[in-house]
């Protein structure tokens, strides 16, 4: 069992969030969101989860804990990778907390984290033999979002950053039966040049991203060619409409200055709770159907198997048995 000694903290620095967007931007394509609406927010959690785990590789480095990586095989999300410590993969789960209350709570009184639970959705845990070679480690994140117009405009008076893109609907912009889309058109109706990016997969499935420098009210043909488009960005908000079509619309798909989704996460503090065997999960955790709320205030999409953190494994005891296991194999 842990306790609030046992815990690792961390400041969290804007890179994090940097290189957690450019994994999520990237992986838009290997994504599925249960809808189209949610995928904004569903996209500032694999940003926050990103960065987390970049954190956590640091941290390894720096501790001097015997691990690897590995990229995944040529069927999956080239932009994943694999953690092993001790000879197992280390699964990474991360709690976004971003109410102000509670974030300030967990900053003054860390032992808060041991009444809340871990939580994994079930259909990510494989029965106990498949995860018998599998460690879960749990971290909580505390940081702000400013998902809300008003909120951009406050973080843009107080000199943070912002990153304001626009998801695609993947059947929009997706090459049917031929090698790519054909001529991207883009035009937008506002007072001024827009600097506009779209980034999707080229004809080689790989990611592809193209910059335009779009005067008002001119259509502009995008000099790259696409098999799919994921998402457009800008650098500020539009005051007028942004639009894009492709031989195989209909109509012009337009953007309006409301639809612009700031995904930039302004992370506080790392918290690392500990860690479980994957089998220990697998037979332990309880079952907590949809709809359910979690510590963080989020509420359960799909059915979810959750432990108390006061009953994980403090990490350290999985750091020294790294190293021993790397001098074993050596």
């Amino acid at each position: 069992m842990v306790s609030t000694p046992d815990f690792i903290r961390l400041e969290y620095s804007d890179d994090l969030t940097q290189a957690g967007i450019a994994y999520g931007l990237r992986s838009l394509p290997y994504f599925q969101f249960p809808s189209h609406k949610i995928a904004p927010k569903r996209l500032r959690q694999i940003v926050a989860s990103k960065g987390v785990e970049l954190a956590f590789k640091r941290y390894l480095v720096d501790r001097g804990i015997p691990h690897s990586v590995w990229r995944r095989t040529r069927f999956a999300n080239p932009e994943d990778s694999d953690l092993e410590l001790g000879g197992r993969e280390c699964v990474l789960r991360t709690e976004f907390l971003s109410e102000r209350d509670l974030i300030q709570q967990v900053h003054q009184t860390p032992e808060a984290l041991l009444s809340a639970q871990v939580a994994v959705p079930s259909e990510r845990v494989p029965g106990v033999p498949q995860v018998r070679d599998r460690i879960y480690v749990f971290a909580f994140l505390t940081g702000l979002l400013a998902d809300t117009r008003q909120r951009v405009e406050q973080a843009l008076e107080s000199g943070q950053e912002i990153y304001l893109v626009h998801i695609l609907p993947p059947e929009k912009f997706h090459a049917k039966q031929r090698e790519t889309l054909g001529e991207i058109v883009l035009k937008c109706d506002t007072s001024g040049r827009a600097s506009v990016i779209v980034g999707g997969q080229n004809a080689k499935r790989t990611f592809q991203a193209a910059h335009v420098d779009l005067p008002p009210r001119t259509r502009l043909v995008v000099p790259e060619k696409f098999f799919s488009l994921r998402y457009v960005r800008v650098e500020k908000r539009p005051d007028g409409v942004v639009g894009l079509r492709s031989p195989q619309c209909e109509k012009a798909y337009l953007i309006s200055p409301r639809q612009w989704d700031n995904i930039w996460v302004y992370g506080m503090r790392i918290i690392f709770g500990g860690y479980l065997p994957g089998e220990t999960f697998a037979r332990e955790a309880h079952r907590l159907p949809p709809g359910r709320l979690l510590f963080s205030g989020r509420k359960t999409l799909v059915e979810n198997l959750v432990f108390p953190v006061k009953e994980l494994r403090p990490l350290e005891e999985l750091f020294d048995r790294a190293r021993k296991w790397a001098e074993d194999e050596g």
